[in-house]
């Protein structure tokens, strides 16, 4: 279990009273990541944050290791999606999990990031799947669902100390695929062997 950035989460908490918010509810790869620790790698993944600091993932099956291993969450609920003939529909199981999620801890108001952006050129898994149909089940299953996308936004505007340091740490690694990318390219290399040099 990745450990906890509890300053990350003392801000959310802090949010979450400002705004008489219960929860967020969480859909995009970048929101997850800053909730959790972990980036998704997969569509069908939503991070719920209460206002106490608890911190569940829900997540196909397939997934619930890495999530143990790469997350802070408190709890990891998972569903059977594609798992043989007994699978369930995806969509209909993250509703039923949000709302096993209202019940457990006894959430009326929350706030969900209603509008997505694309940060990079490269979309990740989660971005390509659009959960507009998981969002417009949220104001039936808690009593108050509403659009806190530019509270989000606004929390990951300011860093904490921990995700300042991994931002230099992706700095360093990008920087020396760059340094090996100018060392090793010119008249003659194959793009295969250029991409190893630099990837390696």
């Amino acid at each position: 279990m990745l450990r906890k950035d509890l300053e990350r989460l003392a801000r959310i908490r802090e949010t979450l009273r400002n705004n008489q918010l219960d929860a967020l509810v969480l859909f995009h790869p970048d929101n997850i990541v800053m909730a959790s620790g972990m980036l998704p790698g997969s569509t069908h993944v939503a991070a719920v944050v209460t206002a106490d600091g608890q911190v569940l993932l829900i997540t196909p099956w397939w997934r619930e290791e890495f999530a143990r291993q790469e997350s802070w969450a408190d709890e990891i609920w998972t569903f059977d999606w594609c798992r043989g003939f007994k699978g369930v529909e995806p969509l209909g199981a993250m509703i039923e999990k949000l709302k096993q999620g209202r019940e457990r801890y006894g959430l009326e108001t929350v706030g969900y990031d209603a509008r997505m952006h694309h940060y990079s050129p490269a979309k990740l898994p989660s971005e390509s799947f659009t959960y507009d149909e998981v969002k417009g089940q949220l104001p039936k299953l808690f009593r108050s669902a509403a659009d806190a996308t530019n509270v989000v936004n606004e929390l990951k505007s300011r860093k904490t100390p921990r995700e300042i340091e991994k931002l230099r740490l992706a700095h360093q690694v990008a920087r020396g695929g760059v340094e090996a990318f100018y060392a090793y390219a010119g008249e003659g290399i194959r793009e295969a062997d250029l991409a190893a040099e630099v990837n390696y």
